[in-house]
């Protein structure tokens, strides 16, 4: 924690010298204080924020990549004449269970062009998703399991 908030002193700190209150501005701040705390001598838990840090540079080029994919696949659906699409309704078990995750995971599924979250057990012990095209169900649970919630879950572990 004490790492997260030297942090954004940090960025705030070089955000006050330059003047220029701007987002490249405040992401430079941003870099340049991860560049300085990482010369500092790092405690066990204190090393987590850098870990944290790089799986959510990781999980957002996935996400990236997913949106991207998804986008290619609608362009598709959308150019096609044959009726290739086979909608349906895929119930996941989930194993992340804060409030947040749940919460992470609808939102993200929910972003993805082509899927919708639908309802989330008030337990969190699954979610119900709808997609333009599953071929498959046994496969989307498995790229939804595999892809968003194992990362989610190594960032919010």
């Amino acid at each position: 924690m004490k790492y997260a908030l030297g942090n954004f002193l940090l960025a705030f700190a070089w955000v006050a010298l330059t003047g220029n209150v701007s987002l490249e501005n405040i992401i430079i701040g941003y870099i340049i204080g991860l560049a300085l705390l990482s010369t500092v001598p790092q405690t066990r838990s204190e090393g987590r924020y850098f870990a944290r840090l790089w799986k959510l540079f990781l999980f957002v080029g996935y996400f990236i990549k997913e949106v991207l994919i998804a986008n290619v696949k609608m362009l598709g659906f959308i150019l096609s004449r044959n009726e290739r699409m086979r909608p349906g309704i895929v119930i996941i078990p989930l194993d992340i269970r804060s409030t947040i995750g749940v919460t992470l995971l609808a939102n993200i599924i929910t972003l993805t062009p082509g899927t919708l979250t639908m309802d989330v057990a008030e337990n969190y012990s699954y979610l119900v998703m709808h997609s333009i095209d599953i071929s498959d169900p046994d496969t989307a649970r498995r790229e939804i399991k595999e892809g968003f919630e194992r990362r989610l879950m190594e960032i919010l572990e």
